[in-house]
């Protein structure tokens, strides 16, 4: 029997592919054994898969019985880690690399081998081993997605260390994979149906990278959605810890954050925002606060942002512009007046990873201007903010007045507005009466009182609701006292401001310090989204009062992975190519695809225009062929007229079928086929016996008798709709 050197070229191609793919997939889970043993396992599957399609088991059979005995043999891979005798004889290494490499060729020869088995027998389940093929391939860079470009390590480090951006590299494996699905996918069936599928595919392929949301590509994040009381988003972890003094002048322990774990309360945290810091700050409390909102009038209901346009101007409404559209200073901002001796300038450039609806600013801003983006590909929008960030200790805020004297007396009542409840004074009352006699007039004391009541009483639950009701929040203070940040700080504020004491509600994240790492960036995750209490000192500004209760059933957030913001931090510092004020699209997949996709529609209209233009003159051409033309050729092209007159109305010689025996079995409806034929077949072949051409009046004769004959027995619309078809005479043989 003679070999068939292409076909085992394919089954040999075949096999390396289910063999890299599984060494690939075992890659990041597994040792040396494991991935040699899934390369041996998925090449000897997808060979044996043939000879397994061969026998007389049904394909039931095969897929039911192979995961039989897959997991038989499964079982007995792991016999040298659970056999106390084999591990003592080979080792614990050797012993558990044994029943990683064997469980992984068992496992590859099995799984493919069946499928394989399957997919030659049946055409669908080809679907089922591509799929099996990309997923082993797209798992080991799974760890890259959410905007985590520092991962996975093994892939990214060695780029990220020659001062290359991984993301074209992860782009080309996702090329070569797709190329690796085609070619596990070419040689399967015959030559017509597999160029059938692998246009198909190319066109699923790419219509589904075009067409589908695929935003891990085009952003890094969901967009951040506003936090307030109706639906806000909300921190995963618990809040900040309280301050170190308590206002009775006793020293209190600093309360140290539990150590995060490894996932947040709903999976890994993603990046949102990168901070650089120009100037070296960190603060008292250990935690910075970038503020975005801040709802400060009372409704007489519930706290919303401010509307009438005299309070909260500290705080941007929209984001920077650049170019005609900047103003001098920047956005507008009005600072509120500050002791230089308490605050310090501290200049930060806000680099946001996703679309933000309004800016986040270390509080308490006073300048913010647009900044030329260093990286669109990997951030959305830069701009520069300048805070008055305080710099003192909690004792040089004791004996500061509450609010500003320059407020207008319409801004004090908006900043001290409260509910009409009576329970909220009269326990603002009883938590401040328990400070020691020196302390009771004073704001700060008083603030600080109130939060520590709340941390000692409340309980931190992320399982509570938003506050979807006007007495939401008396529910939760007068009731069990279990919510969440938003919980407390709507609470907060309504009882300081129960004292006389300016405050109102801010969201926006808050950082520990720490996970600065000693370095000028800081990476802002969703899990450090929060809202707090904010109270007025004169000199100061707007002060966090962030209540953080002891009791709690939350998970802290982990700390920003430290490689991705170290690499985020070189990709911020770069030097910007413009300076622009709007947010600039990111150069992914998607939009480029869109691009090729558009370039391509408009080229193939013009093709496809041109295309029917050519085919129709290329019709009346060969039309006008019994009339115009070199005598020599004149049967040759009034017998292609005709056929192509055949060829309008649907009337085509099939394949295998001679010229004579085609005119033949028309001559019933076109008796004047045979003549034209019989002529063209004789200035073919050449006739001794009528060696010249006959004469044109005969040949137009015949074609004109056809004409009729076709006029006769086909129907108008029929006839129309072969005249209007430009490549209907393409088909002619």
């Amino acid at each position: 029997m003679k070999l068939d050197w292409n076909l085992a070229l394919k089954r040999l191609v075949g096999a390396l592919v289910w063999g890299l793919a599984l060494a690939i997939g075992a890659w990041s889970i597994s040792v040396s054994t494991g991935i040699l043993g899934g390369f041996l396992g998925g090449f000897a599957g997808f060979l044996s898969g043939p000879l397994l399609a061969r026998t007389r088991l049904r394909t039931p059979t095969i897929l039911i019985g192979g995961s039989l005995l897959g997991g038989v043999g499964l079982w007995l891979a792991g016999l040298p880690t659970r056999s106390r005798i084999l591990a003592g004889l080979f080792g614990p290494e050797l012993a558990y690399g044994l029943a990683d490499g064997t469980t992984w060729f068992l496992g590859g020869l099995v799984l493919v081998g069946c499928l394989h088995a399957a997919t030659v027998r049946h055409a669908s389940f080809m679907a089922v081993e591509l799929a099996l093929v990309c997923l082993a391939l797209i798992t080991p860079l799974s760890a890259h997605r959410d905007g985590f470009i520092s991962r996975p390590h093994f892939f990214v480090d060695p780029l990220w260390s020659q001062g290359w951006d991984p993301v074209p590299f992860l782009m080309a494996a996702g090329a070569l994979t797709a190329a690796t699905l085609l070619v596990l996918s070419v040689g399967r069936f015959n030559r017509r149906n597999t160029l059938i599928d692998l246009g198909l595919l190319l066109m699923l392929a790419f219509l589904v990278t075009v067409l589908l949301p695929l935003n891990r590509l085009q952003q890094l994040a969901p967009e951040q959605k506003p936090m307030g009381q109706n639906g806000q988003q909300e921190q995963e972890g618990k809040p900040p810890p309280p301050m170190e003094q308590d206002p009775n002048g006793k020293e209190k322990p600093r309360q140290k954050p539990p150590e995060p774990e490894d996932k947040g309360e709903q999976g890994q945290p993603k990046p949102v925002a990168l901070v650089l810091f120009h100037d070296d700050f960190t603060p008292t409390d250990g935690f910075y606060y970038f503020r975005q909102k801040t709802m400060s009038m009372f409704n007489g209901a519930r706290l919303v942002p401010d509307t009438t346009g005299l309070a909260d101007r500290d705080v941007p409404s929209r984001f920077p512009a650049a170019g005609p559209e900047a103003q001098p200073g920047g956005v507008g901002i009005v600072p509120e007046p500050t002791d230089s001796s308490l605050t310090r300038t501290v200049r930060t450039t806000v680099n946001l990873i996703i679309a933000h609806p309004l800016p986040i600013g270390l509080i308490n801003p006073t300048r913010m201007e647009a900044s030329g983006n260093p990286d669109p590909y990997h951030f959305v929008r830069a701009y520069k903010v300048e805070s008055a960030a305080f710099i003192g200790d909690l004792s040089s805020l004791m004996g500061r007045r509450a609010g500003n004297p320059l407020w207008s007396r319409q801004v004090w009542s908006h900043y001290t507005r409260t509910p009409e409840d009576p329970r909220y004074r009269r326990l603002a009352n009883e938590i401040v009466g328990r400070l020691q006699e020196q302390y009771r007039e004073d704001p700060l004391a008083q603030a600080v009182m109130v939060k520590l009541w709340l941390e000692t009483e409340g309980t931190y639950s992320l399982s509570q609701r938003i506050l979807d009701s006007d007495d939401a929040v008396a529910r939760f203070l007068f009731g069990d006292k279990v919510g969440y940040c938003v919980h407390f700080a709507h609470a907060a504020t309504h009882l300081v401001r129960s004292l006389g004491i300016p405050a109102r509600v801010a969201t926006g994240y808050a950082a520990d310090a720490r996970y600065r790492f000693e370095g000028s960036a800081l990476l802002l995750q969703d899990a450090n989204s929060h809202a707090w209490c904010e109270i007025y000192l004169e000199g100061v500004g707007w002060v966090p009062l962030d209540v953080s209760p002891q009791r709690t059933d939350a998970r802290p957030p982990p700390p920003p992975d430290a490689d991705l913001q170290r690499m985020l931090g070189q990709l911020a510092r770069k030097e910007a190519p413009s300076q622009e004020g709007r947010p600039q699209a990111k150069r992914d997949l998607n939009a480029l695809a869109r691009k090729a996709l558009a370039v391509l529609a408009r080229g193939a209209g013009i093709l496809l225009v041109l295309g029917i233009l050519a085919a129709g003159v290329g019709k009346v051409v060969r039309r006008l062929g019994p009339y115009v033309g070199p005598e020599s050729t004149r049967t040759l092209r009034t017998f292609r007229a005709a056929l192509d007159c055949l060829a309008d109305v649907g009337v085509l010689r099939p394949f295998g079928d001679t010229r004579e025996r085609f005119a033949r079995d028309q001559g019933n409806r076109f008796e004047a086929l045979a003549p034209l034929t019989e002529f063209r077949m004789r200035e073919a072949l050449g006739d001794p016996r009528n060696p010249s051409p006959p004469e044109a009046r005969e040949l137009l004769e015949h074609y004109r008798n056809l004409a009729r004959q076709i006029r006769r027995s086909t129907p108008f619309w029929r006839r129309l709709l072969g005249l209007l078809n430009p490549f209907s005479w393409l088909f002619v043989r």
